[in-house]
C-alpha cells in the first residue's frame, strides 16, 4: 500500500521496474492518496504492477481496502502457473502475451515480459520492448 510517490528513494523508478521484472516477483499496488496530491502517482503503480503480472487498485474509500486485499489473496489461490522453455540463442528480453478463453468471464494477470538467460547472469537494465505506458 502507497500512494505511489517518491520521496526518499536510493534508486529510479527505472532501477525499481528493471529488479521487479528480473525476480519472481508477482506485484499487487493498493494506492491510496488524495486526488489533489502532487506526489500521487497511480501510473508508476499501474506499470510496476502490469509488468510483474499483478494488478493495481486505487479504492476511493478506506473501507474497500479488505475487499480488494481480499479479492487480491482469493486472485493468488485461483492461480495458474504456464511455463516454457524458449529455443536456445533466444536470451535476452522478449515479450508476453496470454490470452484465456472459455465460456466463462476469465482474467489473465501474467508478466509483460521476461528475461531468457541460459544460465546466464542478466545484463543490464533494458527497456522491454513494447512497454511504453
Amino acid at each position: 500500500m502507497t500512494d505511489g510517490g517518491d520521496n526518499v528513494s536510493r534508486h529510479t523508478f527505472g532501477q525499481t521496474l528493471d529488479a521487479a521484472r528480473r525476480s519472481e516477483a508477482q506485484i499487487f499496488c493498493i494506492g491510496i492518496y488524495d486526488g489533489d496530491d502532487p506526489d500521487a502517482s497511480p501510473r508508476v503503480l499501474r506499470k510496476l504492477a502490469r509488468a510483474t503480472g499483478g494488478e493495481a487498485y486505487f479504492p476511493s474509500s478506506p473501507g474497500q481496502v479488505t475487499e480488494i486485499t481480499r479479492k487480491i489473496a482469493v486472485n493468488l489461490r485461483k492461480q495458474y502457473t504456464l511455463g516454457f522453455e524458449p529455443e536456445a540463442g533466444t536470451e535476452g528480453w522478449h515479450t508476453l502475451r496470454v490470452v484465456a478463453s472459455g465460456n466463462q468471464k476469465l482474467m489473465v494477470h501474467a508478466r509483460t515480459a521476461y528475461l531468457f538467460s541460459n544460465g546466464k547472469a542478466p545484463g543490464p537494465p533494458v527497456d522491454v520492448p513494447g512497454e511504453n505506458q
